[in-house]
């Protein structure tokens, strides 16, 4: 899948980024894989900083969106193609 609109037919991002897997789960599941982490006493920066991002992502009203809307935050003139 690419996350840039008009690249491919038929995925999330050419759709509004709607369908596909949502972005407020992908959060859980990394939360998830985070508390684990945590529990075996691993450290796992990268992974603080996605579930920060993801989060951030969703408090913006974009938890209903496929996981790959998250592009919305690093390029900003995606927002016109993904309505909250």
């Amino acid at each position: 899948m690419n996350p840039y609109p008009g690249v491919m037919e038929k995925v999330p991002s050419s759709r509004g980024y709607t369908g596909g897997f949502r972005s407020e789960f992908q959060l859980k599941d990394m939360l998830l894989a985070a508390e684990l982490a945590n529990q075996s006493r691993v450290v796992t920066t990268l992974g603080t900083v996605a579930c920060n991002t993801f989060a951030l992502h969703c408090d913006a009203g974009y938890g209903k969106h496929d996981y790959s809307s998250i592009m919305v935050m690093m390029d900003p003139n995606l927002k016109s193609k993904a309505p909250k």
